[in-house]
């Protein structure tokens, strides 16, 4: 600082500034967790809805494998789910951490090897997702 200029004003102390900076962070975050904790308690039930379709769902290095174990039959890559029943999938891992998401019908959840994640999806239209 050059010689005969005033220091500018100092906030150091300013209790009423410095709670303001404190609370409003807070309050955004906490307007961004309610939202997605409820999101996330509805997507990931307790038990699977009655009449609902079993996906095994398994993440590989670069694939994914749906095993439909009711009706014996495994794909690579493509989840086949009939529009308008639920579909109780059970996510698990072999080799790499990945997040299972389709968009377009809600709920994101990450497959961890040695870790089993469960969601519940119904898609209602027919269509590609």
């Amino acid at each position: 600082m050059s010689a005969g200029r005033p220091l500018p004003p100092q906030t150091v102390g300013h209790t009423v500034l410095e709670i303001v900076w404190t609370v409003a962070p807070a309050l955004v975050l906490l307007g961004i967790a309610v939202p997605t904790i409820q999101v996330v308690f509805r997507t990931q039930p307790r038990a699977a809805p009655r009449g609902s379709l079993a996906v095994t769902v398994v993440a590989h290095k670069w694939w994914w494998e749906f095993r439909y174990p009711d009706l014996d039959v495994v794909t690579a890559n493509e989840l086949h789910l009939p529009a308008g029943r639920p579909a109780a999938l059970k996510l698990i891992g072999t080799d790499v951490i990945h997040s299972f998401w389709v968009p377009q019908l809600g709920g994101k959840r990450d497959v961890i090897p040695g870790r089993t994640n469960w969601i519940e999806l119904t898609p209602e239209v027919s269509g590609e997702y």
